[in-house]
């Protein structure tokens, strides 16, 4: 859960928010058109509302649990009893082994939201993730609400939460204003001395609500309130404009910069740049155009041969072409050559390639150089380095993904011999579900069996090292 990345989708995920608590207005999409255009919008729309109505289920599944801790006067919550008393003599009744199960998942969330907020269960919802999380035996849930509620910044998963994932529920609580009273009854509310229109981005009333649900098993550490800074220094309460607001109240666009604008998980990149060589050097990015048309027929056969014998000489000329190919020393002799090259928008001599080292990019002051095709299309996007949020975030979710101690510093000033370093591909594993071998081709992989009482993996998504091809 920790290595998630919700920046790309935090926008998404607010939008599902805002639905979260009408999930029934408008749930089928809006129109009925058969465009891709019209599809396409009501696929966006509609998991939208798919993930507001699993956030709907996950708070119904929390207030049961709240329900049924009240009817026990006792710490200990017989949902037995319970049963017994409130439901057995109801029109088809679940069983005592479903409640069961929903008063555990509702513990279970609630436990989660007690460690990031209930802007935790909407990012769950969207991401399709709380499934998983409450069907997970174990001390999970309690484990992962105290990693939230006290990070160690000296761990990977400490650090990604507080990197990650708490300016990600920040970011959600800024947007939608959920209310105490709109998430749990009244009743419930005031028994505990919470006001119903306290935010749920009020660190102080989450904490009084969550830790008022008994557990046998789960206690909350305190919550680090340097890590969780910028929800207490968030307001309290909602104070929207008015619509006669006058102008002289409004902040004049002049003063408003950068530093004065809410803080975002990810920074943006930039929406257009210029198709130049000479790019502005604030934005760090060159843009060239080649003579390559992605639209032309020629360009979409498959160039290397198919049996494998030819297929290996055919990669060893290109290994030795590649060896031999030309090294521009500017932009402009860089996009002179791949213009040169380009015939109606056909490679006219396979038999040269370009070599684009970094030291060109260096040397220009540039991060990042973008190829387009004769019709603008994407050819190719050269980046020197990693984005310093990226960069800064990829060693803590790499070693969260990995056992301890797996990941290992080393200077390579202070070592004799070139390092050797071993390189990871991650990739889905399929091949004996769409070409087993003397596999039937009429039938379909799912229905294929292994003989002999071998287990079949269907899918399997599984890291390997690289080696010599």
């Amino acid at each position: 859960m920790f290595t998630l990345t919700a920046h790309d989708v935090r926008e998404d995920i607010a939008g599902c928010g805002e639905l979260a608590l009408t999930p029934q207005q408008w749930f089928f999409g809006q129109g009925t058109g058969d465009t891709l255009a019209q599809l396409v919008r009501k696929c966006k729309d509609m998991d939208s509302k798919r993930g507001a109505v699993d956030f709907q289920y996950m708070l119904s599944l929390m207030r049961l649990s709240f329900h049924c801790a009240r009817c026990c006067s006792s710490s200990d919550v017989n949902l037995t009893a319970l049963w017994q008393e409130y439901l057995s003599k109801e029109q088809s009744p679940p069983t005592v082994r479903s409640l069961q199960k929903w008063y555990s998942k509702g513990s279970k969330l609630a436990r989660l939201a007690a460690g990031g907020s209930i802007y935790l269960l909407l990012w769950l919802a969207y991401t399709n993730l709380h499934a998983p999380f409450v069907q997970a035996d174990g001390n999970l849930a309690s484990d992962s609400a105290n990693i939230l509620r006290s990070p160690d910044s000296e761990t990977p998963l400490g650090l990604l939460v507080r990197r990650t994932i708490i300016p990600t529920t920040q970011f959600l609580a800024d947007h939608i204003h959920f209310k105490m009273g709109d998430i749990f009854p009244t009743e419930l509310l005031n028994f505990l001395g919470i006001a119903s229109d306290s935010l749920c981005s009020d660190l102080n009333a989450s904490d009084c609500l969550f830790s008022a649900l008994p557990s046998n098993t789960f206690k909350a550490l305190p919550r680090d309130m340097e890590a969780w800074a910028v929800f207490t220094n968030a307001d309290s309460s909602i104070h929207p404009l008015s619509p006669l607001t006058p102008l002289s109240q409004l902040i004049p666009l002049d003063r408003i910069t950068s530093s004065s604008l809410a803080s975002a998980p990810c920074p943006n990149l930039p929406t257009s740049v210029s198709h130049s060589p000479r790019s502005t050097a604030a934005s760090q990015i060159a843009v060239i155009k080649c003579g390559f048309d992605l639209e032309n027929p020629r360009n979409k056969h498959f160039e290397a041969p198919r049996q494998k014998a030819k297929k290996s000489r055919w990669t060893d000329l290109q290994r030795d072409l590649a060896a031999q190919a030309e090294e521009p020393s500017s932009l402009l002799d860089l996009e002179s050559q791949l213009q040169d090259r380009f015939i109606d928008g056909v490679r006219s001599n396979s038999q040269g390639y370009i070599h684009i080292a970094c030291s060109l990019l260096t040397r220009l002051n540039r991060d990042v150089l973008t190829i387009r095709s004769s019709n603008d299309g994407l050819v190719a996007s050269i980046c020197r380095s990693l984005p310093a949020d990226l960069r800064s975030e990829l060693a803590g979710r790499l070693a969260a993904s990995f056992e301890p101690g797996a990941l290992k510093d080393i200077d390579t000033s202070k070592v004799d011999s070139d390092p050797v370093f071993q390189a990871l591909h991650f990739s889905w594993y399929n091949h004996h579900c769409t070409s087993g071998q003397d596999a039937p081709t009429d039938v379909p992989p799912m229905t294929i069996r292994r003989t002999g009482g071998l287990k079949t993996n269907y899918h399997q998504f599984i890291p390997y090292p690289s080696k010599d091809m």
